[in-house]
């Protein structure tokens, strides 16, 4: 068909008048209709659907036909409300959200008409195109789709396989006038170029399959017009020649949207990447030059700078003079230089606008109204000039420049927008960077003095906590030792006594074998036999209670050394194990918590010079965080990975020197990340939960470590993985 159609002008045979549409033609125009249109009664019931409605509801014709709006509507619309309006107005327009009957919820278009015949309603949905249908109507459906097709806003028309029209709606008459509508071929109403794509691309797509879709135009009155047109091939029926027909909308309005979209983008890009150029740091310098550097490259200019002026005494009092230093600047290389100091005549209107922060524009040098400015135009070829005032610092305004050379272009309205937001953005750049700058000086003092103030808490804290702690363990231990050793020292004669009293018991046994009833009752009671095995076990194990609380209180006393407070020499590996002792609980498993498994790697240690109670002080915190470490890695872990998961800490010390040795835990918990590690030796900094730390451990560990012995408290970590704590002392004290 596609190659059958030929643009010459029509024959006079097929100049006559347009001939009706036929029955065949009319249900294959409204089948074939990509929107979806359905006929309506005044109860709101479907009598008439096309394919195109079939695919939009989900439902074959006949189910479709016995159904009603209401049917389709989402809970709560007010439908009755809806079809009042549009049998009372005429026409209605808007959007509906169709529930199908499967559960799809579908926003819709749609434009009704009411009564384009008696009792019937016509609605338009789109956008669904579905496939055409040929089955025919009858006759007063017929007229149905006539109406449907003559009221919609869309050019709908049909030619034969030459292009000559013999059918055009009344949609045409809006466009085309009298004369151009007798033509009778497609070449009078297309342009040149969519006439091209309809003959080379359209008809043999659409022969081929049936349908083509695309953007072309008409040609009315002499202006191009874009249209979103459809063209279908309908092979016709039995005897009947093969026809093509057409669908036509409007986009001109469409098209206009999009172009101010798509400059509003190209606005908001550019705007955008210029402030993240200027907002990548809070230094001035930085600022003004990544300004400069940003609008040069984003802005269609030949040059822009930036610089700082002010108003200067001039000999003449009825002339403004302005010095103005300029910076920075982005150029063209065929533009001259103008960075440097200048002294600036006959710029006074330029300057008002400064200092009353407003931009100025410039399109022509011929209208430039300060004869200063316009010599130094006409001296370096600039044809337009903008100056944009940014912010005033002690007495000096700091300015951009933007020119373009050689009538390059004029400043429209989105541009001057667009500079003037640029302005307002690097003006608050600018405001930042000098708050920060008055800010950072204040702060270096500042930061002294907290700093001076921090190791001061940590020294009151750390001694205060010291002092109180070492009162405390101290005196619990004086207090349980006492009854401990009564308790201690009375086992071994409860224990003869208890001996002598079942030897007793038993010779009573071998010489009366048959007590008298009540005491054989009481035998029974007390079950003497068990309570024979079983009293020596028990009083074994309150030897053993006892024992361990001996252990638990020299530990505590090794741990406290209050009588310790000056440099003594000791043995270190007492202390960790003294402090191991008194973790003992939380190393013991219990519950859901298997045993912290403790390997000591010791090696030959000299006696330490040391103050003993504030390096217990140390191990207990390091050993603690080690603890919490690793209960936090069998939390997070799961229950397969925990089977396999054993907690440990591994104690190494070693001389690193005949003046140094180091001392190492390391732990196989959660570890730490970088940015947690850094901050570890900070006052009150914590990891914990509120309640369960104060953050004061490490960075007192620290000091102690650093401060009263010289040393050097280092950490390693990974996360996931583990932490290792590094201790190293000078072996002899240093003053």
């Amino acid at each position: 068909m596609s190659g059958n159609v030929q643009e010459t002008p029509p024959s006079h045979q097929n100049a006559s008048k347009a001939k009706p549409l036929d029955s065949v033609q009319l249900r294959s125009l409204f089948e074939g209709a990509p929107d979806a249109m359905v006929v309506l009664d005044d109860e709101g019931t479907y009598v008439e659907a096309n394919a195109a409605a079939c695919e939009l509801f989900g439902l074959p014709r006949e189910q479709l036909l016995q159904t009603s709006i209401a049917d389709f509507a989402e809970p709560g619309f007010n439908f009755k409300q809806a079809w009042d309006y549009l049998l009372s107005q005429g026409q209605a327009r808007g959007e509906f959200r169709l529930l199908r009957p499967d559960g799809e919820l579908r926003a819709v278009d749609y434009a009704a008409t009411a009564n384009f015949s008696p009792h019937r309603h016509l609605s338009v949905l789109r956008p669904i195109v579905a496939e055409r249908s040929r089955s025919h109507h009858s006759p007063a459906r017929q007229r149905h789709l006539v109406e449907i097709i003559e009221r919609t806003s869309d050019l709908i028309g049909t030619a034969d396989a030459q292009g000559n029209i013999f059918f055009v709606n009344e949609a045409w008459q809006t466009y085309f006038d009298q004369a151009t509508l007798q033509s009778h071929h497609i070449s009078s109403f297309h342009p040149p170029w969519a006439l091209e794509i309809i003959l080379n691309e359209a008809l043999p797509e659409a022969q081929r399959s049936g349908i083509w879709r695309g953007e072309t135009a008409i040609l009315a009155q002499g202006k191009e017009i874009p249209v979103e047109q459809l063209i279908m091939y309908h092979p016709g029926g039995p005897g009947e020649p093969p026809f093509l027909s057409t669908i036509m909308r409007d986009i001109t309005e469409r098209q206009g949207t999009e172009a101010e979209i798509q400059e509003l983008l190209r606005r908001t890009q550019i705007l955008s990447n210029i402030t993240q150029a200027i907002r990548n740091s809070l230094d001035l310098e930085v600022i003004v030059q990544n300004a400069v550097t940003a609008i040069y490259q984003e802005v269609d200019v030949d040059i822009c700078t930036f610089g700082w002026c002010r108003q200067i005494d001039s000999p003449n009092p009825e002339k403004i003079q302005v010095e103005l230093t300029v910076l920075v600047q982005e150029k063209h290389p065929q533009v001259k230089d103008w960075l440097g100091t200048h002294i600036l005549d006959g710029f006074g209107m330029v300057y008002e606008l400064i200092i009353h922060n407003q931009p100025y524009y410039l399109n022509s040098v011929d209208d430039c109204p300060d004869e200063g400015l316009k010599s130094i135009c006409d001296e370096t070829g600039v044809d337009s000039y903008c100056c944009l005032p940014i912010c005033s610092i002690n007495g000096y305004w700091g300015i951009f420049e933007l020119a373009r050379i050689h009538d390059h272009g004029r400043w429209d309205e989105d541009e001057m927008e667009l500079l003037n937001e640029v302005s307002n953005q690097i003006a608050i750049a600018i405001q930042q960077a000098e708050l920060y700058q008055e800010a950072q000086s204040k702060s270096e003092q500042l930061s002294l003095a907290y700093r001076e103030l921090q190791d001061t808490q940590v020294q009151l804290v750390q001694a205060e906590k010291m002092s109180s702690l070492g009162q405390l363990v101290a005196g619990i231990a004086h207090e349980i030792n006492n009854p401990v050793n009564f308790i201690y020292g009375n086992l071994q004669y409860a224990s003869e006594y208890a001996e002598n009293l079942l030897s007793l018991v038993n010779a009573y046994q071998q010489h009366y074998p048959n007590p008298p009833g009540a005491i054989a009752q009481l035998i029974d009671d007390i079950d003497l036999d068990f309570l024979k095995s079983d009293f020596h076990q028990m009083i074994t194990s309150m030897q053993n209670g006892a024992t361990r609380i001996r252990d638990i209180v020299k530990s505590l006393r090794t741990f406290s050394r209050l009588d310790e407070a000056e440099l003594k020499a000791v043995d270190l590996h007492e202390n960790i194990d003294s402090t191991l002792v008194i973790l003992q609980n939380r190393l013991k498993g219990h519950r859901d918590k298997p045993d912290i498994e403790v390997i000591k790697n010791y090696g030959e240690l000299p006696k330490i010079e040391c103050y003993s109670g504030l390096l217990n002080q140390v191990f207990m915190n390091l050993l603690v965080n080690a603890i919490d470490a690793i209960e936090q890695q069998q939390q997070s872990l799961t229950v397969e990975q925990a089977v396999t998961y054993n907690g440990s800490i591994t104690i190494t010390t070693i001389a690193l020197s005949t003046t140094d040795i180091c001392i190492s835990i390391r732990d196989n918990g959660v570890g730490m990340s970088h940015q947690i590690k850094e901050q570890i030796f900070n006052p009150f900094f914590t990891t914990k939960p509120v309640g369960m730390g104060t953050g004061m451990g490490l960075p007192t560990s620290y000091q102690i470590i650093s401060k009263y012995h010289n040393g050097e408290l280092l950490c390693h970590s990974t996360p996931g993985q583990g932490t290792e704590l590094i201790i190293q002392l000078p072996i002899i004290a240093k003053s």
